[in-house]
């Protein structure tokens, strides 16, 4: 059975400029995992934003360094570590042939929201990236919060 764990930050400090890297995520070389949901919010501005959003999928990853690191939580306590690793507010920008999955159009004072339906989940496969980016500048600094529920297959 498909174990699931949940990668968050609560707030997270985002600089206020364009092509920011939010979170990425790289599985190994023989796992995989499926992106089940993502919400994003943030906890500093009360003047709406327009922002863009672009989910990513990378082959050949390389780059994806100087972050920090985060360890996801399963949902299950019983079950073992992720085998995928992820990074917060990479210095190092992940690289490589990138296909967006989705763009999303994010009202900073809402948040986002993907929640796939279950046969149409983001999927990243064996030594593969997934990346979340603010296309567009935040408006100011921003503390964000995310979680991102993974389910590995």
């Amino acid at each position: 059975m498909p174990r699931v764990y949940r990668v968050t930050g609560n707030p997270t400090a985002v600089a206020n400029i364009a092509n920011t890297e939010l979170l990425t995520g790289v599985s190994t070389s023989s796992g995989k995992f499926q992106i089940t949901r993502i919400e994003i919010g943030q906890l500093t501005t009360e003047t709406p934003t327009g922002i863009v959003v672009a989910l990513t999928r990378y082959t050949a990853v390389t780059g994806n360094s100087g972050g920090t690191a985060i360890t996801p939580a399963p949902v299950d306590s019983a079950d073992s570590a992720a085998t995928s690793t992820w990074l917060l507010s990479n210095t190092t920008a992940m690289a490589g042939t990138a296909t967006v999955l989705a763009y999303h159009m994010m009202q900073d004072v809402v948040g986002m929201q993907e929640i796939p339906l279950p046969d149409d989940g983001l999927q990243i496969n064996p030594s593969q990236g997934f990346q979340i980016k603010f296309v567009t500048a935040l408006g100011a600094a921003t503390n964000m919060t995310f979680v991102v529920t993974i389910r590995e297959l």
